[in-house]
């Protein structure tokens, strides 16, 4: 649990006693007068029993009171700002030493905050070095007056606010309300330091919003993902998010290339009303995403509202740069310009169409199509082609007035490749964030997966689908028929690694020639794991002959179909390892 911690530099006894009421101002003088000195320590305890009174005081962000233009004088608000202090000798009197301060609130319009204090009230003698020049403090105050672009304040604590969980203290983390990209076990395996080219970041304005949310699901593990709507406070919802190692609620603002500019607080609706939204969410974390640049005045005003006394609550900014980090590691930058003749019939301009579609359409041959366009730059090579088509039987001759005969999809050799890289690059994640997956069963782990690769295949990939005579966990299938089928297990021994390949054969039919197995393994003795399943695999009566796997953690085969050992089908085995 997050609770809030103050250290006063300036605190009005009088004024913090009138807001905390009598029981908790004498529980404050009881606990002051137990130490060694009971007037030094006073403002001490005042302020943590004003830190602990905060949320039930109902003292509220002065950007948020601002931004939801419901700001009146007398008004008790709280302002994190950098200020700029200055002692006026000037208008000295007996027991009055002013210090007047000023800052910047930016709501979209500058707002001028300033007031004045009286610095023989300093909690110490030391505090009034802390109190001069410019510094960022955390002010609670009275609204005293509002004059156009300026509020005057009348300061009842001055000092230094900090959000502490004691959660995250007692494993020895910083705890902190700003959670990076790099903090989210599922970004784990994502390189957010290396820089975007130009043409990388040019590309990132190139990504649809949708393409971009349905990403982050995959990478989230969050299979629901719904359609945007007016009226929607966040554009995708998890309970899935592993923070600093700890899985926590997610509410997701998206802002995609609608927008293609640096963001400001004007961009994100009438006052910034999406942001108001969002943190109506009842999600621990918020997160702020954008195509490009998201200005200062919108990361301060996510941090006042993160900040608010009533309900802390943490978030993060994922910006264009870091956006194209994670999507150059999804394999989904398309540095090339967007080619019109990718299908536009799911709504996904990311999806190219397959090799028939484009003969179809253009009238040429596959082959000589994805020549011309990957000589133009206007095919992205990282995305290929999820189909190739194939007559079953010799179609009869087609006369100029009939259809073209139909095809059957089967997967290119390159896509199942492809396929096979993207579960590789998930479950790496996986293994570098071993404490993210700790509690998920098998069922989560392979929801995560199907995530990632329908990021990639547009919808295609299922998980517990029908199949044959029981359910495969993985199935990615085109117009009903199976393109590619795995199926996932905790490892239990060889045996049951074993039963494993009988159970795949067991969900496949003969037309199915790509496979794969992927095996959790729990246990530290991996290289053993690793010797026992290459004989168990050897010594099934469906082997045919070894192939090259592409990591030292997996196994290629060549197996054949049960009964039939002219039908070659290939296996590629994971072991994914999070001990």
């Amino acid at each position: 649990m997050t609770r809030i911690a103050l250290e006063p530099y300036f605190l009005h006894q009088d004024q913090v006693q009138s807001l905390l009421g009598d029981q908790r101002t004498e529980s404050a003088r009881a606990r002051a007068a137990r130490r060694s000195d009971p007037v030094a320590a006073l403002p001490y305890v005042l302020a943590s029993e004003l830190a602990e009174a905060l949320p039930a005081l109902g003292i509220g962000e002065l950007a948020r009171c601002v931004l939801e233009q419901d700001l009146r004088v007398g008004q008790v608000i709280g302002a994190e700002l950098e200020f700029a202090f200055q002692r006026d000798p000037d208008h000295d009197a007996p027991g009055f030493k002013p210090v007047n301060f000023t800052a910047v609130l930016d709501a979209g319009e500058p707002v001028r905050v300033a007031g004045t204090f009286n610095s023989a009230r300093t909690a110490s003698s030391s505090a009034t070095g802390s109190l001069a020049g410019s510094r960022r403090a955390y002010v609670i105050g009275t609204v005293t007056d509002l004059a156009g672009e300026r509020i005057e304040l009348r300061p009842v604590f001055i000092g230094i606010r900090s959000f502490v969980d004691d959660n995250l203290a007692a494993e020895g983390l910083a705890p902190g309300l700003r959670v990076y990209p790099s903090d989210i076990g599922q970004f784990s395996g994502i390189d957010f330091v290396s820089p975007l080219t130009q043409a990388e970041l040019e590309a990132v304005l190139r990504v649809p919003e949708d393409t971009v949310k349905r990403a982050f699901a995959g990478l989230i593990g969050e299979s629901y993902i719904p359609k945007d709507w007016g009226g929607e406070r966040s554009d995708l919802y998890t309970s899935r998010v592993f923070a600093r190692g700890r899985q926590m609620s997610a509410a997701w603002l998206f802002k995609g290339t609608g927008y293609p500019r640096a963001m400001d607080v004007k961009a994100l609706g009438k006052n910034g009303d999406q942001i108001d939204r969002l943190f109506t969410e009842p999600a621990e974390l918020l997160v702020l995403q954008h195509c490009h640049q998201i200005k200062p005045s919108v990361v301060g005003m996510m941090d006042s509202y993160a900040h608010d006394a009533r309900r802390p609550r943490s978030y993060m900014i994922i910006d264009g740069a870091d956006t194209g980090r994670i999507l150059r590691s999804l394999g989904l930058l398309p540095v090339n310009p967007a080619h019109p003749l990718q299908n536009q019939r799911n709504g996904d301009p990311m999806a190219l169409m397959s090799a028939a579609e484009v003969t179809s359409e253009l009238g040429e041959a596959p082959e000589r199509v994805s020549q011309a366009a990957e000589a133009r730059g206007t095919v992205p090579r990282r995305r290929p082609d999820v189909l190739v088509r194939r007559p079953v039987s010799s179609p009869p001759k087609a006369q100029a007035h009939s259809k073209r005969p139909r095809l059957d999809p089967v997967l290119d050799g390159q896509v199942f490749e492809h396929i096979l890289g993207v579960i590789r690059m998930q479950a790496r994640q996986m293994e570098q964030s071993p404490a993210t997956y700790a509690g998920m069963g098998e069922e989560d782990r392979r929801q995560t997966i199907v995530a990632t690769l329908n990021t990639h295949y547009s919808g295609r990939a299922h998980a517990e689908a029908f199949n044959n005579q029981g359910k495969t966990d993985i199935l990615i299938r085109y117009e009903g028929r199976n393109l590619f089928i795995c199926e996932c297990k905790f490892w239990s021994g060889p045996e049951g690694f074993s039963k494993t390949i009988d159970q795949l054969f067991h969900y496949v039919g003969w037309r199915d020639t790509k496979l794969a197995i992927i095996m959790f393994v729990r246990q530290k003795a991996l290289t053993a794991i690793l010797s026992k399943a290459k004989q168990a695999l050897a010594g099934h009566t469906t082997f045919v002959a070894w192939e090259n796997a592409a990591g030292e953690t997996e196994l290629r085969a060549k197996v054949h179909w049960p009964g039939d050992q002219e039908r070659i089908v290939d296996l590629n085995v994971f072991f994914v390892h999070t001990p």
